[in-house]
């Protein structure tokens, strides 16, 4: 990782992500949401350890995104990692896309 603030960031909420993890119990084909992603992280961990699963990263902020995707592609992510810049407020995705189903 050649930039130092990512490297700071990924760092600073390693326990936390580690804990997130923990709690989950995610399996390889999971889908998960990171709302307020920032610069991707716990998103591109999450990606790293899911297999064939894909991280949903949702942010307000494009230059965080713009670092979030650098880094995925440096760890060959692409396919796993997938910036969404929306409102936290108004998601723009349905459970369709996650593969739940609902009845309300």
């Amino acid at each position: 990782m050649s930039n130092p603030w990512a490297i700071a960031a990924a760092e600073w909420n390693t326990a936390m992500t580690e804990a997130l993890l923990a709690a989950a119990k995610l399996n390889p084909i999971s889908v998960v949401l990171d709302l307020a992603s920032g610069s991707g992280e716990p998103a591109l961990t999450i990606a790293e350890r899911l297999g064939t699963g894909r991280v949903i990263a949702l942010d307000s902020s494009l230059t965080g995104f713009q670092l979030a995707d650098s880094r995925a592609r440096q760890l060959g992510l692409e396919s796993n990692l997938h910036c969404l810049q929306a409102d936290a407020h108004a998601i723009p995705l349905t459970t369709r896309q996650f593969g739940i189903r609902c009845a309300v």
